[in-house]
């Protein structure tokens, strides 16, 4: 989608104007049509999986459920891999006809395959936890919030004087959200490129959550019978 944004904005004759803008305006359509692809491999191929009792045939063998997770988000983080890699080339190509270069394009991509990996992860725990419908409420809901975590914030900083309830409810949940503002977009793009330190704390966040959330997702598969 975002790509065929920017191939539309080339044909017209202000593209390499708008060349920024569009590229942004089509990074914001990639990260949710990513979101929305991490979110429906995990969730609907484990309810595919559950009605069609080909989890059970697989969890009968000798293997350890914790492991079974970790291959299918394994493979879930490859495919959106894939996409990352094909997005990064069809966008350096379209940058060419937009006639605009931004340095920081691979950085874009791989924050946005951050974003998905981790998103992809949270699915995986709720899909096993709870139903599919809610399963989809949480992982958009807890998307949104970890987006708009830093306004949080700052939201329950005004209440400190006002309401101390709306002030302490804040801040539990700026530190319960996963920190998607963490790979935002407009941060790397208008503000400059990450630090090697930065980069390495995104990437130590981002791996250690979705790692923990796999893992209690085995754990808990591991301590309950399949129906």
């Amino acid at each position: 989608m975002g790509v065929v944004c920017i191939a539309l904005a080339a044909l017209e004759p202000e593209a390499p104007a708008r060349g920024p803008a569009v590229l942004d305006f089509a990074f914001a359509l990639l990260r949710v049509f990513g979101a929305f692809t991490a979110l429906w491999w995990t969730i609907r191929s484990w309810e595919q999986e559950l009605a069609g009792r080909t989890l059970h045939v697989v969890l009968s063998k000798p293997i350890s459920r914790v492991g079974y997770l970790w291959a299918r988000y394994l493979g879930v983080l490859g495919a959106l891999g894939v996409g990352a890699a094909v997005t990064l080339v069809a966008l350096s190509g379209l940058m060419l006809v937009l006639q605009t270069f931004e340095p920081l394009l691979c950085c874009l991509v791989i924050a946005m395959w951050f974003e998905w990996a981790l998103l992809a992860a949270m699915a995986l725990f709720f899909a096993t936890v709870t139903a599919p419908l809610l399963a989809w409420l949480y992982g958009v809901s807890f998307f949104i919030l970890g987006h708009f975590a830093i306004a949080i914030r700052i939201f329950a900083d005004t209440e400190i004087r006002v309401n101390a309830a709306n002030y302490y409810l804040g801040h539990i949940l700026y530190y319960a959200v996963p920190h998607f503002d963490l790979f935002d977009r407009a941060r790397l793009l208008y503000q400059g490129s990450w630090s090697w330190a930065q980069w390495g704390a995104g990437l130590l966040y981002a791996g250690a959550l979705a790692g923990l959330f796999v893992c209690v997702a085995g754990w808990n598969l591991e301590s309950k019978e399949l129906e």
